[in-house]
Parts: C-alpha cells; sequence; structure tokens
C-alpha cells in the first residue's frame, strides 16, 4: 500500500499546516467536483463539514456545468482535524517502515 504524500518526509504540520483563516478565527474550505467520490470522501475523512452542492456552479471546457460540492472547517472543529491527520500520517509512516 502506498503512503499518501509520497515518502513522508514532513511533519503532519507541514503538511496540514493551521490555516491561516482558521487562525484569524474564521472558517477554511475547499470545493470538488460534486461527482468526484474520492476528493469528497477525503474531505469527509479530514472530517470536514459537507455545506452542500451549488448546482452549475462552474463551466467546464469539456464537460460543460460542473456542480461543486461545498466542505468546510471552522476554527473550533481545527484541533480534531489537524489530531486526525497527525493519527493518519503516523500509521502511514508505521506502513512505509515495515
Amino acid at each position: 500500500m502506498a503512503a499518501p504524500f509520497g515518502r513522508l518526509r514532513t511533519t503532519p504540520r507541514e503538511v496540514c499546516p493551521v490555516p491561516s483563516d482558521v487562525r484569524d478565527g474564521r472558517v477554511t474550505g475547499s470545493k470538488t467536483d460534486a461527482r468526484n467520490e474520492r476528493s469528497r470522501g477525503a474531505m469527509e475523512a479530514l472530517p470536514a463539514k459537507f455545506d452542500g452542492i451549488h448546482r452549475k456552479h462552474m463551466q467546464m471546457p469539456i464537460t460543460g456545468n460542473r456542480d461543486s460540492a461545498y466542505f468546510s472547517i471552522v476554527d473550533d472543529e481545527w484541533p480534531a482535524v489537524r489530531e486526525n491527520l497527525e493519527q493518519r500520517l503516523a500509521g502511514a509512516r508505521e506502513v512505509e517502515s515495515a
């Protein structure tokens, strides 16, 4: 099984530092194509909160209209998200060194 982020030569805080907008007491977020189940699953695993779908949000050159799934993490949630990431990355390092 391949470890995320390649060979994991970085620390979890380097991979995912506290976003500046979370440090400032706001919210950080991300969007992905609503059809991208892998990306949506990764956001939910952080765990980021699913905020909803913006229908026909973007015009794409080949596929036409795109619906976007939006996710967010607020400042109160960030410590748990960071802890989860650190645990997941530590587990990936163990698999890599085995």
